[in-house]
């Protein structure tokens, strides 16, 4: 009699899935936004005659965002029938906030005469340069002559 054909060999149990890669780890925390760099003083040097205005607001110096400054640079303008582009940010620092505006002069015939855009915020108190541009409350109205150091 014949022997019964031998059986397979049993099969190998499975063999376990690959071990999961560890999680990642969560991102680094951003750092915090450098601070701005300290504005530069007034550039005097530009050949345009120019004016040049203290204004003095109370506050802090981190309060007068570039938003703050456009919204005074077109209040200004409209106040002094100026283009914006010609009213200039020169400074803004410490002592309450002080702000020094340069509203630059028009070289073409018929245009007022020098001091007359200081004339006309120096005409006005405080409190009427305030009511004229309302995001501001002014303390003090200034024109530099000579020009801020």
């Amino acid at each position: 009699p014949s022997s019964p054909p031998p059986s397979p060999p049993p099969s190998p149990p499975p063999s376990p899935p690959p071990p999961r890669p560890p999680p990642s780890p969560p991102p680094s925390p951003q750092p915090p936004p450098s601070p701005p760099p300290p504005f530069p003083p007034p550039d005097f040097s530009q050949n345009a005659p120019a004016e040049f205005i203290q204004l003095t607001v109370p506050g802090v110096v981190d309060d007068f965002t570039d938003a703050k400054r456009d919204t005074l640079r077109s209040g200004l303008a409209g106040l002094l029938g100026v283009p914006v582009a010609r009213v200039q940010i020169d400074s803004v620092f410490a002592a309450s906030v002080v702000i020094v505006v340069r509203v630059l002069a028009d070289l073409a015939a018929g245009s007022p005469a020098a001091g007359t855009y200081a004339k006309v915020l120096q005409a006005l108190t405080p409190t009427e340069l305030s009511a004229k541009l309302p995001d501001f409350n002014f303390v003090g109205v200034l024109s530099l002559h000579p020009p801020h150091p």
